[in-house]
C-alpha cells in the first residue's frame, strides 16, 4: 500500500509539473504576437522544427537508458556508464554539423530561413542534450522535487530571455532563438554541476 500511495503521489507531482510546465509558454504567446509578424512566426517555427527533429539523433535514447541502468547498476557502475554516455552527443553532433554544413544553403534556399540558423542548429541542439538528461536523472531517483524545479526554471529562463531579446533587443524571432539558445546553455551548466555533486562525473570512461 506504501508503495502505492508514493507512486501515486509521485505521479501526481510529475504531472502538476508538467502542466505548469506546458502553461508557461502558452501564457506568453500572445505577448509573442504582438511583436512578431506571421511570416516571423512562420520562420521561427521551421528552424524549432529542425531543433525537434535534430534532438533525437544527438540523444539516442539516452535518458531511456538513465533510467533503465540506474536501477541495474551499482553507483561506481552508473558512474562510469554516465561519464560515457555524456560523450554520444558530442560524436554525432560533429557529423550532423558536416551535413548541415554541407546542405545549409540548399536548406536555407528551400524553407526561407537564415542560413547562420541551419549551421547553429546542431549546436543550439547540442546543448538540450544534458538539461534533457537531468530531469530523467531526477526521476529515476524518485525525486519529484528536484526534477520540477530543473524543468520550471528552464522553461521561466527560456521564456524570459527570449522577451529579453524579443522585446528589449528587438532582435525580432531571432530573439526567441537567442532565448532558447542561452537558456539551454545555462542550464547545461547547472546539470554538469548537479552531475558533479552527485559524484557521476568520472575520469574513468
Amino acid at each position: 500500500i506504501e508503495i502505492m500511495m508514493s507512486l501515486k503521489k509521485n505521479l501526481i507531482s510529475y504531472s502538476v509539473v508538467n502542466i505548469i510546465n506546458a502553461s508557461v509558454p502558452f501564457f506568453i504567446l500572445p505577448i509573442l504576437t504582438f511583436y512578431l509578424s506571421p511570416e516571423d512566426f512562420g520562420k521561427l517555427s521551421i528552424i524549432q522544427l529542425l531543433f525537434t527533429i535534430t534532438l533525437p539523433f544527438l540523444l539516442v535514447n539516452i535518458y531511456g537508458l538513465f533510467k533503465i541502468e540506474y536501477s541495474k547498476l551499482s553507483f561506481e557502475e552508473f558512474k562510469i556508464f554516465v561519464s560515457s554516455i555524456i560523450l554520444i552527443p558530442i560524436f554525432v553532433f560533429f557529423i550532423i554539423q558536416i551535413l548541415f554544413f554541407i546542405f545549409s544553403d540548399r536548406l536555407s534556399e528551400m524553407f526561407d530561413i537564415p542560413e547562420k540558423w541551419i549551421m547553429l542548429s546542431p549546436i543550439v541542439v547540442l546543448f538540450q542534450c544534458i538539461p534533457t538528461m537531468i530531469p530523467v536523472l531526477f526521476q529515476a531517483k524518485k525525486q519529484p522535487f528536484n526534477y520540477g524545479l530543473f524543468k520550471i526554471s528552464l522553461t521561466i529562463l527560456n521564456m524570459g530571455l527570449s522577451l529579453l531579446f524579443i522585446i528589449l533587443l528587438v532582435q525580432g524571432f531571432e530573439g526567441r532563438l537567442y532565448g532558447i539558445f542561452y537558456s539551454y546553455l545555462i542550464m547545461t551548466f547547472f546539470g554538469i554541476f548537479f552531475l558533479f555533486k552527485l559524484k557521476l562525473i568520472g575520469l574513468n570512461i
